[in-house]
């Protein structure tokens, strides 16, 4: 899966790029496996790591390409490389960079990328994407049990004793 990413320049590409390796994690960002070799003064290819191994999910960002005889630039790219992921978390994680890619505002986010991977990073720290490992690991607390464990009637009780709760409080209010 991979997104074109409006780009203002090389220049901007490379500040876009000493933005993310100054604020990520150490492993986070890394350059791409085959353009380890790359000096850093002309990045093109680079990892952001979403998740640390073993079930690594990473987004591979491809420079924009310059051709120096007719001057025409290529955008970036960012493809979404997830080896080890099952299918439904990919899924899960296409939807929400397609979604950040359709927001109004996105047309006007100096730093695109870095917009993409805080986006991410922030569904990843509010739960909105668990990865199995993490799942798998919060299961094994004391106190945890598995959600799906719980039989359907649970949480439409635990609603309704809420509703009357606040329903009392309220009339309490009211006649105070």
């Amino acid at each position: 899966m991979s997104y074109v990413i409006p780009v203002k320049s090389i220049d901007g590409f490379v500040e876009e790029v000493e933005l993310l390796q100054n604020s990520c994690a150490e492993g986070e960002f890394r350059p791409a496996s085959d353009t380890a070799a790359s000096s850093r003064s002309n990045p093109r290819d680079f990892d952001l790591v979403l998740n640390p191994e073993p079930e690594e999910v990473l987004l591979r960002i491809q420079g924009p390409q310059e051709d120096g005889a007719s001057g025409s630039r290529s955008r970036a790219n960012l493809m979404l490389c997830a080896p080890s992921a099952d299918s439904g978390l990919v899924q899960k994680l296409k939807c929400m960079i397609e979604s950040r890619l359709a927001e109004e505002d996105f047309e006007q986010a100096e730093y695109k990328i870095y917009d993409i991977f805080l986006f991410l990073q922030g569904a990843i720290s509010d739960g909105d994407i668990v990865f199995a490992s993490q799942r798998d690991a919060s299961l094994e607390e004391p106190g945890i049990q598995d959600l799906a464990a719980v039989p359907p009637s649970f949480e439409a009780e635990v609603r309704m004793t809420r509703c009357i709760f606040w329903s009392r409080t309220y009339s309490s209010l009211r006649i105070a």
